[in-house]
């Protein structure tokens, strides 16, 4: 998965588990050509779950049951090089 589908991912994530976002704005003035910063307001928004991300990713979930015996026996052979690669390297796959 590339990074742009990672921050997708993370995106509809966020907002299908809702979060809580903190905003900031800058208040200006202008004196003499010069902008001076008067005021920074922080705010806090809620943004609450959101059921149609909830159904976007559900959607987007494939099960081993959904694949074929070709595609579970690339998957196996995957898992198995990457696992097979996790120990040589003698670092725990589960830490990533």
């Amino acid at each position: 998965m590339d990074n742009l589908q990672q921050q997708l991912r993370g995106a509809l994530i966020k907002r299908a588990l809702g979060c809580l976002e903190e905003e900031e704005t800058n208040e200006f003035t202008v004196d003499n050509g010069v902008r001076t910063l008067v005021k920074v307001r922080t705010a806090k928004k809620y943004y609450p779950p959101d059921l149609s991300a909830v159904k976007m990713l559900l959607d987007g979930v494939r099960t081993y049951a959904d694949y074929s015996d070709e595609e579970l026996e690339a998957e196996s052979t995957r898992l198995m090089e990457e696992l097979r690669r996790e120990i040589i390297n003698d670092t725990d796959p589960l830490q990533d």
